[in-house]
């Protein structure tokens, strides 16, 4: 019968009270640290949200395909432009196809290709 292999018990964590100290920063230097263009577009694409939500009761029936399609538009966007083609050199596309993913990446709203790609 195999003897079951004993591991040595995972370190202590670090005190609880140390670590809230270090991670905390003063407002001055928040407000030097913050990406202030980020705060303002996250706000805005935010705002436009709620102003979707009011809306969505106004559409009309044609507007849920057209959903279910530009999402999956903007799916190939991310996972088949931005990520594969723009982050691994192996892969290889035609100019038109290189064209139209990266028109869906920008309708994806997550970053630009160098964003991506670095």
């Amino acid at each position: 019968m195999a003897a079951i292999p004993r591991f040595p018990p995972p370190p202590a964590a670090p005190s609880r009270q140390r670590s809230s100290r270090a991670a905390m920063m003063s407002v001055a230097e928040f407000k030097r640290e913050a990406n202030w263009f980020m705060v303002y577009y996250m706000s805005v694409v935010h705002v436009g949200a709620l102003e979707g939500l009011r809306c969505v009761l106004d559409c009309k029936w044609q507007t849920l395909p057209l959903f279910v399609f530009v999402y999956y538009l903007t799916g190939l966007g991310i996972t088949m432009g931005a990520h594969r083609l723009w982050a691994h050199r192996s892969y290889k596309a035609h100019s038109l196809v290189r064209f139209f993913l990266m028109l869906c990446n920008c309708m994806a709203n997550q970053g630009t290709i160098f964003h991506w790609s670095r």
